[in-house]
């Protein structure tokens, strides 16, 4: 449980909830207890911390304990504040994250959509997509349809391809976004396949390809 993050807590609660198997509750808890005390946390990672608020925010819907929504409420101002410090400290528009991988590009971006779930603020979402463009740019590699990094970082980035695509066909982000989006669909389309054929050889991130691919078969109809 220790090893939990908050992607594989994510994927754990999808599967407990849609399959009703007891014996993943076990385990189930103790990654939300692991979430709880990583949420409180002042000097965790600013993107780790807001991917856990978003992960009890998801548990706190169907979970029976008061301790999960208290969490979220008590900890996202500080946490959406230490993302904030991140960004205004590494970013350059046109540039992305100065200095920063394709990995700590696709993290960020993942937690700026997770600080959108969590608060509705749309320049949360806009700058999401920014750096994953960026991130495209520098590091995507076609063929084969992924990009430059590690299995893990795929995996986030699938998830993240697919909320964004999911924002990019709302009526209402459409309204508030100008600028065009890159071709979301398509790449996790892509990416999904490359993710799937890689996972045999990564039973350490089992949680992260999960999530990943829930995200993508749950977005996947809608392409058709």
């Amino acid at each position: 449980p220790a090893m939990l993050s908050p992607a594989a807590v994510r994927f754990l609660l999808h599967e407990y909830l849609s399959r009703g198997d007891a014996r993943l509750r076990p385990t189930l808890e103790a990654g939300l207890t692991r979430g709880l005390a990583a949420a409180a946390e002042a000097g965790a990672d600013p993107c780790t911390r807001i991917e856990w608020l978003r992960a009890l925010a998801d548990a706190a819907a169907v979970v029976e304990s008061d301790a999960v929504g208290a969490a979220v409420a008590d900890g996202l101002p500080a946490a959406v504040d230490a993302l904030e410090a991140l960004v205004r400290g590494s970013y350059e528009p046109g540039e992305g994250l100065l200095a920063a991988t394709c990995a700590g590009h696709v993290c960020c971006a993942s937690a700026l959509l997770a600080a959108f779930d969590l608060t509705g603020r749309v320049p949360y979402a806009m700058l999401a997509e920014e750096l994953l463009q960026h991130a495209r740019h520098r590091w995507w590699r076609e063929p084969p349809g992924r990009y430059d990094a590690d299995f893990r970082t795929n995996c986030t980035a699938l998830d993240a391809l697919c909320r964004l695509a999911v924002l990019r066909a709302d009526p209402d982000y459409q309204g508030l976004v100008r600028a065009p989006g890159q071709s979301y669909a398509a790449d996790a389309s892509a990416l999904a396949r490359e993710v799937h054929a890689r996972s045999v050889d990564h039973p350490g991130d089992a949680g992260h390809y999960g999530g990943a691919m829930c995200s993508w078969f749950a977005f996947e109809p809608d392409l058709h």
